[in-house]
């Protein structure tokens, strides 16, 4: 994929990052400008009424005659016109064309169009034959004299250089924003790639994993963040694929070889037989070819059994079953051993009942196979879980052995013929179709000498209970 492709999250995040802080930029900006020209304003409004507030105070006292105000009025500032009880001026800054003269001046307009009006306004100018609009602020009053008479003091301050100031400003801002904005974009761009970087290597790394180097492993960063978890997350994943696929192999190879037993045997017979010509027992090898037969039939079945025990998941739509009614069931079987139920009451769980059937019917076999003179059954249950116990009197189950047995084609060294011990799946199969329930299995000392095999499933509504 193209680096520079907007389906990169590189460029996303660039992009994204740069638009915010541009966006965050330009608003600070537009503040910054806002405020900056509220506070030379008020500057330039403040001078102008310390201004007006000198001007009124000389002339409501008298001592000094109007036309001496005019060149302390005239002052630094503004603009300053003082006007009769009939709108006449009387002194100031006009213009040329009235009191004054000489210097262009806001009154010029009033003396052309009448009464200028508090507050910021353009206001053209005669300047060098020509009229330039300036803004300026405005403020009046209204006085009286000692003697009597009324005046109206203008001040008009110009605002040009205020205007001026914010548009230098202004073009600052925008010089610099496109360098700021860049700067932005392409430390962005080197940060976001050197995180990606491990993103990267993991993706290197996982491309070039096959079936047959399913040992390599990602690298993990070593900053303890998100990218570091999810390298651990899928080195983790590695290890679980890499055993399954091992145990797999491992089952491949087994079930090959069981297969490959009886129909060794079979062969072997049936090879003995044509040797012996008319000699041969053909009654005789029929039931030993049907025996292994049977033999190849059962495992089989207990292969494709595992195989779609492994596939499926429980459903909400499972049966609720007695367990109590599968246990009776399966104990009334014909075995080597007769088989005893401890008294109980029904107990139900949500499942499958074939299969769990086939569990009950697995741990019976085993114990039975086992067994000198006793193998009993327990039911129980606490309300949330249903706990079925089987013990038998035989020799039991070593403590090293006791996680072993439910591996598949597993044979403890006394059950290594294949005649007593079977193909080694029964347990296997009863821990696929028991985790399958969400339950347990394991396996304790029996206080009847032997092993005791405990199945731990769910009772029914104990599943919703749990999620309340």
């Amino acid at each position: 994929m193209d680096r520079f492709s907007l389906r990169s999250v590189r460029v996303r995040i660039t992009a994204v990052a740069t638009l915010v802080v541009a966006a965050a930029i330009a608003l600070a900006g537009f503040v910054l400008v806002q405020a900056i020209e509220s506070k030379l304003l008020d500057k330039v409004r403040t001078q102008g009424q310390a201004q007006l507030d000198a001007t009124e105070a000389q002339l409501v006292s008298g001592g000094v005659p109007i036309d001496e105000l005019k060149p302390f009025i005239i002052g630094t500032t503004g603009n300053v016109l003082i006007l009769d009880n009939q709108g006449r001026p009387v002194s100031g800054v006009v213009g040329s064309a009235g009191v004054g003269g000489g210097e262009p001046s806001p009154f010029t307009a009033y003396l052309e169009n009448g009464m200028l009006v508090d507050g910021t306004t353009e206001i053209s100018v005669p300047f060098a034959g020509h009229s330039t609009a300036i803004p300026f602020d405005v403020q009046s009053t209204t006085v009286q004299t000692a003697a009597g008479q009324a005046y109206r003091i203008v001040v008009a301050s110009p605002l040009d250089g205020v205007e001026e100031s914010i548009n230098a400003l202004k073009g600052s801002l925008l010089t610099a924003l496109p360098f700021v904005v860049a700067l932005v974009a392409l430390v962005a761009w080197l940060v976001v790639g050197r995180a990606l970087q491990p993103v990267e290597a993991m993706r290197r790394e996982v491309e070039s994993i096959t079936g047959t180097t399913m040992h390599r492993r990602v690298p993990e960063p070593r900053t303890s963040d998100e990218i570091s978890r999810l390298a651990h997350t899928m080195n983790a994943m590695l290890d679980r694929l890499e055993t399954s696929a091992a145990q797999q192999r491992q089952f491949v190879s087994d079930a090959s070889h069981e297969l490959r037993s009886p129909i060794a045997a079979i062969r072997a017979e049936l090879e003995v037989a044509l040797r012996a010509g008319e000699r041969a027992d053909w009654p005789q090898v029929a039931e030993g070819l049907l025996e292994e037969e049977d033999r190849l039939e059962v495992l089989v079945a207990d292969l494709l059994l595992l195989a779609s025990v492994d596939e499926q998941s429980i459903s909400p739509d499972d049966a609720s079953i007695d367990i109590s009614g599968l246990v009776a069931a399966e104990s009334a079987r014909s075995r080597r051993v007769a088989v005893t139920v401890l008294p109980s009451d029904p107990v139900y769980v949500s499942g499958q009942a074939d299969q769990l059937a086939r569990v009950i019917g697995n741990l019976l076999d085993n114990a039975t196979r086992f067994a000198r003179r006793t193998v009993e059954v327990t039911l129980s249950t606490d309300g949330r879980t249903v706990r079925v116990s089987v013990d038998d009197d035989g020799p039991g189950i070593a403590v090293q052995d006791r996680q072993r047995v439910f591996e598949r084609f597993t044979r403890l060294d006394q059950s290594r013929a294949r005649d007593v011990g079977g193909a080694g799946l029964g347990l296997a199969l009863a821990k696929s179709i028991v985790e399958r329930h969400h339950g347990t299995i394991h396996v304790d000392d029996s206080p009847i000498g032997g092993a005791r095999v405990v199945v731990v499933l769910p009772a029914v509504g104990a599943q919703a209970l749990t999620k309340r």
